[in-house]
């Protein structure tokens, strides 16, 4: 997946207020990895924990 696919994921979340509150209720780096799956983005490893150490160091998700 190129980061122009990443950069999508992430908009497509904060420009929906239900997918915000959704992604609130993600506990961890698996409850990542299925929510992004549920949603239809197919990203790799490498990209889900990019987009968990965000979450962690930037949304207040508890790492």
């Amino acid at each position: 997946m190129s980061e122009d696919e990443v950069t999508r994921l992430v908009n497509d979340v904060m420009s929906n207020p239900t997918l915000v509150d959704e992604a609130k209720g993600i506990k961890d780096q698996a409850g990542m990895a299925e929510f992004v799956a549920a949603k239809g983005y197919s990203l790799t490893d490498d990209e889900l924990s990019q987009l968990w150490t965000m979450a962690v160091n930037y949304m207040g998700v508890q790492g």
